[in-house]
């Protein structure tokens, strides 16, 4: 049976993601000149800074060793500044290349398109940098819940605090994490709830579930549920594995936005019936 299509999904990011084993020398090497290739498509460069703090067990306490505290640089290329609002990027650590595309509720991109430029960036990236060695695929599903996306399914606040923006009732939206045996009242930040499940079929494979609050997200409260596939794949497929691979991953994703969300939240969301 095909995949059914929302018209207003609360998907506002897909990514496909193919993991490598690839020698420093030969991407320090030829990164420069795969910058250059890039930026003919994606002209804005804005890398990810991350530090790295190494924390140890002393005495019974926590402490952190500032030598080695590490920086690290993840080149990320896209269409236009993050500040503007995302569409379209790539991001290409030393053994990985993750292409990523946004989506709007009531503008949704589908999948489709994420595996066309996945498809495309994919050859030219194994090509320029000599890549043999493939380890792991994964895909990656972001959905956002707030008023926005689940307009219906939000509760007021306290009527003693008035700006209060009211709750999400998420027990009438997804069918895991919620309800909690003792929950009487809504659930409030913060908030971090993860499962990890091994699927059959393939050869190390798992599905993750992921509910987190972001609070610095407007509209508030906003709510942020992944779904990530990942599985293992052999050294030297070929695109065509590759991309039989994404759609595996691709299958398994849908099986799980259809089973954790509610039938009520689904029809919220727009089933467009051909």
């Amino acid at each position: 049976m095909p995949a059914v299509k929302y018209a207003k999904p609360p998907v506002v990011e897909r990514a496909a993601a193919v993991f490598v084993h690839m020698d420093e020398d030969i991407y320090e090497s030829k990164f420069q000149t795969w910058r250059q290739l890039v930026e003919k498509d994606l002209p804005v460069y804005e890398p990810l800074n991350e530090w790295l703090i190494n924390i140890e067990q002393r005495e019974g306490k926590a402490t952190t060793d500032p030598l080695k505290t590490e920086l690290r640089i993840t080149p990320r290329f896209s269409k236009k500044k993050m500040a503007e609002g995302f569409e379209w990027g790539i991001r290409c650590p030393r053994e990985a290349l993750i292409v990523n595309m946004g989506s709007k509720p009531g503008s949704p991109s589908h999948y489709i398109d994420l595996r066309s430029s996945f498809a495309l960036w994919f050859s030219r990236w194994t090509s320029h940098f000599e890549v043999q060695r493939l380890r792991r695929v994964n895909l990656h599903y972001v959905n956002v819940l707030n008023v926005q996306t689940v307009s219906r399914f939000m509760a007021p606040g306290p009527q003693s605090v008035p700006q209060h923006p009211g709750f999400i009732q998420l027990d009438r939206i997804i069918k895991v994490f919620v309800p909690l045996p003792i929950q009487k009242g809504a659930l409030i930040p913060p908030l971090s709830c993860q499962a990890t499940v091994m699927l059959e079929g393939r050869e190390d494979s798992a599905l993750q579930i992921i509910l987190a609050g972001i609070p610095n997200y407007p509209p508030q409260p906003t709510l942020r549920l992944d779904f990530i596939t990942e599985t293992a794949v052999a050294e030297g497929s070929s695109l065509d594995e590759i991309l039989k691979t994404l759609d595996w991953c691709h299958d398994h994703v849908i099986e799980c936005f259809e089973a954790v969300f509610t039938d009520a939240a689904k029809e919220s969301f727009e089933p467009m019936h051909s």
